[in-house]
């Protein structure tokens, strides 16, 4: 069993990426959390042309029943429903951080006064260890 403590959105994926990486990869790209807890999610779900939000959502509860061994409520929300500001989706937050480190990167008094020493460079990524 895995621990679900504290359990992350991130985490929800990446375990199932090892599981169902079809499945990891539409949540990644579409779907927009706005409850994240051990044993219940509250998800906006794409349309993937496939299956519905709600089909979507049974398949996601039938999995994370598997990988975690307790019971699971997934509820399929759209924007109004959620009654809460639903989350960016996993790749946008990914993108937005990006962004956020390569600005932090660019002001470093180190990395200004590299960048200063050749002129038209600039700060293009930031990469962090893998954990």
């Amino acid at each position: 069993m895995v621990d679900t403590e504290n359990l992350t959105w991130a985490q929800i994926l990446k375990t199932l990426e090892k599981k169902k990486p079809y499945l990891a990869s539409q949540l990644k790209t579409k779907a927009r959390p706005a409850v994240v807890e051990a044993g219940n999610l509250e998800i906006q779900l794409p349309e993937t042309g496939l299956k519905t939000p709600d089909e979507l959502a049974k398949e996601l509860k039938s999995e994370l029943e598997i990988i975690y061994g307790m019971p699971w409520e997934v509820k399929a929300i759209d924007e109004f429903s959620a009654g809460r500001p639903v989350s960016e989706t996993f790749v946008e937050t990914k993108n937005r951080e990006q962004k956020e480190a390569v600005v932090a990167a660019a002001d470093h008094p180190a990395v200004r006064k590299a960048l200063d020493a050749f002129p038209g460079a600039e700060v293009t990524a930031v990469e962090e260890d893998e954990e």
